[in-house]
């Protein structure tokens, strides 16, 4: 099977659905050429692939699925225009890497950082997106457009933490910026979580923005939350919303006045 640095000839335009799902042995994708269609699940359970930069930007031409379970996918560039991230497209990455380190997604042409990004231009994460991914902390302060997180988006989903971290001798203060060194940073664009959206989520804290008017059933359900910022624009708190997350304590739920 195919092996190593896959990069397919610049002038096609379109790869079938499954085309290369299982293929363990590809390490690497190039897709060069801007307009390419790739179908569902094209790459799924690639389980040796570390890289891959995806230069499209309408996102009905990444299929559903399409790097679903690449457990060792490393590092995933994303094209500035890029609409939204499809439902299941990230499902599973990073969960298995080589050397324990986090998968991490970055804006092409623009470097990579210490953490995620996602391109500026996204309106919606799509549903079970990121669910049981590995991934580096998420900065998406910088998505303006981005309004809605839906259903199960980072389901199961896990953000890298810090070697041997020592909670026992920190103030409050510090606690909080310690978690917020390993979480996902929301937009104040968004208007929407949806429902299950970060269940069993391995996020320690989260800051809604006074933007965001509707949290879905079950959104952070047993997930690590210790602690959360609530804007007073959510006047509803739905079934479900906070079961068994154990770690949150009610001095950390914290309801901001300036919405």
């Amino acid at each position: 099977g195919l092996k190593g640095v896959f990069t397919p000839p610049s002038n096609l335009a379109y790869i079938g659905d499954s085309a290369f799902a299982g293929c363990t042995g590809i390490t690497e994708v190039e897709l060069q050429n801007k307009p390419m269609t790739v179908g569902t699940h094209i790459f799924e359970d690639c389980t040796s692939l570390q890289k891959v930069e995806i230069p499209i930007q309408d996102a009905l031409k990444i299929g559903t699925g399409a790097f679903e379970n690449c457990s060792g996918l490393m590092e995933v560039g994303l094209e500035e225009g890029l609409q939204y991230i499809g439902n299941s497209v990230f499902k599973g990455v990073g969960a298995d890497t080589a050397d324990g380190d986090a998968a991490k997604f970055y804006v092409i042409g623009a470097g990579t950082k210490d953490y995620s990004c996602l391109p500026k231009t996204i309106t919606y994460i799509g549903d079970n997106a990121f669910q049981e991914s590995f991934i580096k902390k998420m900065d998406l302060s910088s998505c303006t457009k981005l309004t809605k997180i839906n259903k199960s988006a980072f389901t199961g989903a896990d953000f890298q933490y810090g070697d041997d971290i020592d909670l026992s001798n920190l103030t409050d203060d510090q606690r909080e910026n310690l978690y917020k060194e390993y979480t996902i940073v929301l937009p104040e664009s968004l208007t929407s979580i949806g429902e299950e959206a970060f269940h069993k989520c391995g996020i320690t804290y989260i800051d809604i923005p006074k933007s965001c008017t509707d949290i879905g059933k079950s959104a952070f359900s047993e997930s690590y939350l210790i602690g959360m910022k609530l804007p007073n624009t959510i006047t509803t708190i739905k079934e479900g919303t906070f079961y068994r997350c154990h770690y949150l304590y009610g001095t950390c739920l914290l309801y901001t006045s300036d919405a």
